[in-house]
């Protein structure tokens, strides 16, 4: 039995036209509301979770009930955002380009870039050999 992270890996490294706008159900129901979530969360409402993280590290964790409200704004962010369908179809969008010009070039950077956009903390460089 595959997991999904090899599902998802197997899906991005498939051979395929570069100007096929088809995604397989891997795509949709994996690939997809990863890169949304990581949208939504780091940039859509990223000043909401900062201001929740600087409440936890003023308040620490016996008084986290202080931060209630940061909590309730950033959570109301993340679900208004993942209603957008702007969001949806940026995700989609620019998915589809990065997987075309991999599937044109076959370049293995494209696909670490392919990658890095849905496993952001399993491919980033090595800052020693930066």
């Amino acid at each position: 039995m595959k997991t999904k992270y090899e599902k998802m890996n197997e899906a991005m490294e498939r051979d395929g036209d570069p100007d096929d706008d088809f995604l397989n159900h891997v795509e949709t129901d994996l690939i997809l509301p990863k890169l949304e979530d990581l949208r939504i969360r780091n940039v859509v409402c990223k000043a909401d979770k900062e201001a929740l993280e600087a409440c936890r590290q003023k308040y620490g964790l016996p008084l986290s009930f202080m931060c209630f409200f940061d909590f309730i704004f950033y959570g109301l962010c993340i679900s208004k955002a993942r209603d957008s369908e702007d969001i949806q179809d940026d995700c989609m969008e620019e998915y589809l380009a990065v997987r075309s010009r991999y599937r044109l070039t076959k370049d293995p950077a494209m696909l670490k870039r392919l990658k890095a956009m849905v496993f952001p903390h399993k491919h980033q460089p090595d800052p020693s050999k930066v």
